[in-house]
Protein backbone atom coordinates (compact mmCIF):
# COMPACT_ATOMS: atom_id res chain seq x y z
CA UNK A 1 0.00 0.00 0.00
CA UNK A 2 2.25 2.52 1.13
CA UNK A 3 5.16 1.36 -1.93
CA UNK A 4 1.57 2.32 -4.26
CA UNK A 5 1.57 5.57 -2.74
CA UNK A 6 5.21 6.57 -3.05
CA UNK A 7 4.96 5.48 -6.87
CA UNK A 8 1.53 7.92 -7.11
CA UNK A 9 3.40 10.74 -5.69
CA UNK A 10 6.61 9.74 -8.05
CA UNK A 11 4.72 10.15 -10.98
CA UNK A 12 3.13 13.51 -9.68
CA UNK A 13 6.47 15.18 -9.17
CA UNK A 14 7.71 14.07 -12.50
CA UNK A 15 5.07 15.78 -13.66
CA UNK A 16 5.16 18.63 -11.85
CA UNK A 17 9.18 19.00 -12.77
CA UNK A 18 8.62 18.70 -16.46
CA UNK A 19 5.74 21.95 -15.89
CA UNK A 20 7.99 24.07 -13.35
CA UNK A 21 11.42 23.06 -13.54
CA UNK A 22 13.49 21.26 -10.95
CA UNK A 23 14.36 24.39 -8.44
CA UNK A 24 11.32 25.54 -8.17
CA UNK A 25 10.33 22.53 -6.92
CA UNK A 26 12.42 21.96 -4.79
CA UNK A 27 11.99 25.30 -2.60
CA UNK A 28 8.76 24.17 -2.35
CA UNK A 29 9.28 20.97 -1.29
CA UNK A 30 11.74 22.29 1.65
CA UNK A 31 9.00 24.98 2.23
CA UNK A 32 6.62 22.43 2.60
CA UNK A 33 9.21 20.09 4.87
CA UNK A 34 9.35 23.10 7.07
CA UNK A 35 5.98 24.19 6.99
CA UNK A 36 5.25 20.28 8.47
CA UNK A 37 8.14 20.28 11.16
CA UNK A 38 6.73 23.85 12.64
CA UNK A 39 3.13 22.32 12.61
CA UNK A 40 4.50 18.95 14.44
CA UNK A 41 6.28 21.31 16.84
CA UNK A 42 3.29 23.44 17.60
CA UNK A 43 1.36 20.77 17.94
CA UNK A 44 3.43 19.10 20.46
CA UNK A 45 3.57 22.32 22.50
CA UNK A 46 0.02 22.18 22.72
CA UNK A 47 -0.77 18.54 23.62
CA UNK A 48 1.87 19.45 26.74
CA UNK A 49 0.37 22.59 27.38
CA UNK A 50 -4.09 20.85 27.39
CA UNK A 51 -1.57 17.89 29.12
CA UNK A 52 -0.52 20.05 32.14
CA UNK A 53 -3.82 22.24 32.31
CA UNK A 54 -5.11 18.83 33.05
CA UNK A 55 -2.84 17.76 35.44
CA UNK A 56 -2.91 20.93 37.16
CA UNK A 57 -7.16 20.44 37.13
CA UNK A 58 -7.04 16.97 38.80
CA UNK A 59 -4.68 18.44 41.29
CA UNK A 60 -6.99 21.06 42.16
CA UNK A 61 -9.90 19.04 42.35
Amino acid sequence: MHLLIFIVLLFFLIGALEEVGFFDLLAALIHLSFCLMFLMIGLGFAGLLVFGFVEIFKSIL
